[in-house]
């Protein structure tokens, strides 16, 4: 597997409510949505057109970040069921429903790889969403985009947008970066997931814990085919590497179903978006050199809905000396 190529950039949105904004507990569904309608609205020249046959589609910032698909020239593209957004929304972490004006509400959003060129329609999406409002519970729901900042791999920010003025581009995370900056050796890694872990196989829901091997083989395909639609990297291949993950054994888990569900517009019904909260702790020799990859899915969220924020950990390492 070779993610050399692979890079992205991580920003912090901030707004300030005009009006009482009421939003659910979960706020990933509601920012989500809007966020791909209103994104339509103005980038699309052809609003009765279907994406998959329109003619401008190319450069197009809602097909770039909505309808991805493969390239023309990736072989055996059919096995592949699905291809991952190059962007993940991650919202306010709380359950607070209401923001009262003048108060600040904040999320963070990553562009993997040429996605970034499009930040600019990231922010002219919000902006316009701000000026019509939220519009629940008989309030307008309007805010104000403040700024837009960079977050680093070493937790500073930048400033990147401010009242209609870009301050350069942002320094990218890099996967080598997270390669170089991994010690050798660990003892136990700590999956703790802060939004639902959901997941699915062959189109059923799992409650169970994961083993190590199918959180390394769900990063590794992730990862791969971001990497390739999006980074320059090299077609993607089916991996299985449930043998070199051999011998890491779950150590404990606290992780808890947390029940939860959208209403989605394009299928005009509610879903089932249920999944594991809590951490999940493992142990083995072979963990460390998937330390690498464990970073990089705290950047990309792991399982399945991760555009609205699911699949959010973060990782704690417990390292031992290299022998």
């Amino acid at each position: 597997m070779n993610l050399d190529n692979l890079y992205l950039n991580r920003f912090r949105v901030n707004l300030k409510a005009i009006d009482d904004i009421f939003l659910p507990p979960y706020k990933g569904f509601a920012l989500r949505g809007v966020f791909g309608t209103v994104l339509r609205e103005i980038t699309c020249a052809v609003a009765s057109a279907d994406c998959a046959s329109c003619g401008r589609r190319d450069g197009c910032g809602y097909v770039y970040l909505f309808e991805t698909g493969p390239d023309p020239g990736l072989a055996d593209a059919a096995k592949f069921r699905s291809f991952p957004r190059p962007y993940v929304l991650t919202p306010p972490l709380d359950s607070r429903n209401r923001y009262l004006p003048g108060e600040l509400l904040s999320f963070e959003i990553v562009l993997v790889g040429k996605s970034d060129a499009f930040l600019p329609h990231v922010i002219a999406t919000f902006e316009a969403i701000g000026d019509r409002g939220f519009r629940r519970k008989g309030s307008p729901g309007r805010f104000r985009l403040m700024n837009v900042e960079a977050l680093g791999d070493d937790g500073r920010s930048t400033l990147v947008y401010q009242d209609g003025d870009f301050f350069g581009a942002a320094e990218p995370v890099m996967f080598t970066h997270l390669v170089d900056n991994s010690p050798a050796g660990c003892a136990t890694v700590v999956l703790n997931f802060r939004t639902p872990l959901r997941i699915e196989e062959q189109g059923v829901t799992v409650r169970r814990p994961p083993d190590f091997a199918f959180i390394v083989n769900s990063l590794t395909r992730r990862a791969s085919l971001l990497n390739y639609l999006h980074c320059n990297g090299p077609p993607p291949v089916e991996v299985d590497l449930s043998n070199e993950t051999e011998g890491v054994k779950i150590r404990s888990s606290a992780l808890v179903w947390q029940e939860l569900e959208r209403f989605s517009t394009r299928q005009k019904m509610r879903l089932a978006q249920g999944g594991l909260m809590g951490s999940i702790t493992y142990e083995g020799k072979a963990l460390g050199k998937f330390v690498p990859l464990l970073r990089l899915g705290e950047y990309l969220h792991l399982g399945k809905s991760t555009t609205f924020g699911l699949g959010n950990y973060r990782l704690s390492v417990a390292w031992t000396p290299e022998s």
